[in-house]
């Protein structure tokens, strides 16, 4: 393998660990788009930070992360003393992604890049 071709290799794995993924119960991560209408909420990645930091939403209803920061953001559910297995997706600037709530319950996320300042975001879902 090609010296150039090995580093865009590397590169791509490292920007984007994790492609689409289905979780445990009931969660599903999808592009834009790909899912049946709008999104219940839109949480913005900006400024080292989620806007909002909480959204509540229906049983059903979805979640849209999107990066508005030069940073490369990796979300993960859970918090960074506790990762969960539900949704891992990394995003660069100007990328989103949604994830699908059908089960009841609070869930937590974070961004596992900046553990130390983007850990306190949460889904509930009614």
């Amino acid at each position: 393998m090609r010296p150039r071709l090995l580093l865009i290799v590397v590169l791509s794995a490292c920007l984007f660990p994790e492609g689409e993924q289905a979780g445990a119960f009931g969660h599903t991560t999808s592009s834009p788009g790909g899912g049946s209408g709008a999104p219940s909420a839109t949480v913005r990645l900006a400024n080292l930070r989620f806007e909002p930091a909480t959204v509540t939403i229906a049983a059903g209803g979805s979640v849209v992360f999107e990066n508005f920061d030069p940073s490369v953001h990796l979300m993960r559910d859970g918090s960074p003393e506790a990762p969960g297995s539900l949704f891992k997706r990394g995003l660069s600037q100007g990328q989103s992604f949604s994830v699908t709530f059908t089960e009841p319950g609070e869930y937590a996320f974070y961004c596992a890049n900046h553990p130390k300042v983007m850990r306190d975001g949460r889904v509930i879902v009614r």
